[in-house]
């Protein structure tokens, strides 16, 4: 009999046992990030199970040919797995509100290894025949770029938490110590480091990052300046990791302040804060707004695959379904270089102005998985921190239609000690962090 075992993380040991099919030879695991699913793939039996956590029941079974490794995206919409064979190779998507696979497509030869970008944006195969490592753009399903040469035989592959680099163990032939690991830089998909590890690496797993996937930053309407980076560092026993500025007409972030940023090591929350301008109501003021958000990062230097957020955090702006749908097909469309993502409130009083308008539109947006939002609520119910410069609780409020929410302000105009100015402060996810400006 094949089974999963169910591991107690308190005390470390077997508290149950999940019963697969005889033939199943289980392979790769998968949990869903709400935590009620998982996905193993059984080599043998050509499926991939799944496993309701409630009842530690095997509830489902996906057809897959020759299922190796196993990813779901931060969503929990969508479980990508490896399937091919030693001439062949494609990744099947599976659908997991209807645990069936909805597209195939085509990599390398004996796809291995499978792993989600943090943003839910990239899919990493390892194809372990070609020694390459193929990229698939989750919108759209399908590879882009040509295949990333690695080491000789890559089989595990890890996304970092901010999603700047990939780690790939190769597993190599000859079985004498030749092991390596590749990694690479995901802003030019090219090998930037080798290193040598031991015999025949295969390496399944994720990052572990205990307290460090959550980013502590600030976002403000003046310019940063180097004295409020010290007073920063001196409150909060660190440099904030991002700094929220503006673009636009209004407040816009300098050039100063861009090389204050790179010499920091601190990241650029993009907000476009040119929609703040009245109501936004129609869907051509979106498409328009988002073309001028475009237009402006290009001219400020801000390279492909960041994310623009909108500015809609005031009551009397009350976006609608059509504004938003403006919004995020324009910059999530064909042609736009950036992610997109709004700034609003999402507390329960803000719902019927923001929330309602958000979730109607959402369904129908090119690319909802990546659809981001930064929140300047908490979860309804959460003590509030205050200006509490070292709080790191990221439990931002999440709409009904639970997009991935990705930044959350917890605390607004906070004197900043031995300075005359005041900051709001912020908490970013790994996903949130991995959508800013990186100077």
């Amino acid at each position: 009999m094949d089974i999963v075992a169910v591991i107690d993380t308190a005390t470390n040991t077997v508290v149950a046992t999940v019963s697969l099919p005889a033939t199943t030879e289980p392979f790769g695991v998968a949990v869903t990030p709400d935590g009620k699913s998982v996905y193993v793939t059984g080599q043998h039996s050509n499926t991939v199970e799944v496993i309701d956590t409630a009842t530690n029941t095997d509830v489902a079974s996906v057809p897959v040919i020759f299922p190796q490794g196993v990813a779901v995206t931060p969503d929990g919409k969508r479980v990508y797995v490896a399937s091919g064979t030693n001439v062949t190779g494609t990744v099947s998507v599976i659908d997991t509100a209807t645990n069936t696979v909805v597209t195939s497509v085509p990599v390398g030869i004996a796809p291995y290894g499978v792993a989600v970008a943090p943003d839910g944006a990239r899919v990493y195969v390892t194809n372990e025949f070609d020694n390459t490592v193929s990229v698939i753009d989750t919108a759209m399903n399908r590879v882009v770029g040509s295949p990333i040469p690695v080491g000789s035989v890559p089989r595990g592959v890890a996304v970092t938490p901010d999603g700047a680099r990939v780690y790939v163990a190769n597993y190599g032939g000859n079985g004498i110590g030749n092991g390596t690991v590749s990694v690479i830089d995901t802003a030019t998909n090219t090998v930037v480091a080798t290193v040598g590890v031991g015999v025949l690496p295969v390496a399944f797993g994720k990052f572990i990052t205990p307290g460090s996937s959550i980013l502590w930053g600030v976002d403000s309407l003046l310019p940063a300046t180097p004295d409020l980076f010290i007073a920063l560092k001196d409150q909060a026993g660190a440099p904030p990791a991002f700094w929220g500025r503006y673009i636009g007409e209004h407040d816009a972030l300098s050039p100063g302040e861009v090389t204050l940023m790179r010499n920091n090591n601190c990241r650029v929350l993009v907000i476009f804060r040119d929609t703040t301008n009245g109501e936004l109501k129609t869907k051509p003021k979106a498409i328009a707004q988002a073309r001028a958000a475009i237009r402006i990062a290009q001219k400020q230097m801000i390279p492909s695959g960041v994310w623009i957020y909108a500015d809609t955090e005031f009551p009397d702006q009350s976006p609608t379904a059509e504004w938003f749908a403006g919004w995020f097909e324009t910059l999530q469309g064909q042609g736009s270089p950036y992610g997109a993502g709004v700034y609003g409130n999402t507390s329960n009083g803000a719902v019927p102005k923001f929330g309602k308008a958000f979730c109607d539109a959402y369904p129908h947006f090119p690319n909802p998985a990546a659809a981001y939002v930064y929140t300047n609520q908490a979860k309804p119910g959460q003590p509030k921190p205050g200006c509490d410069f070292k709080n790191r609780n990221f439990d931002p409020a999440v709409l009904q239609c639970n997009p991935p929410t990705v930044i959350q302000q917890y605390a607004l105009k906070c004197a900043v000690p031995g300075t005359t100015r005041n900051v709001d402060l912020d908490l970013a996810n790994a996903a949130g962090f991995a959508s800013m400006w990186k100077p």
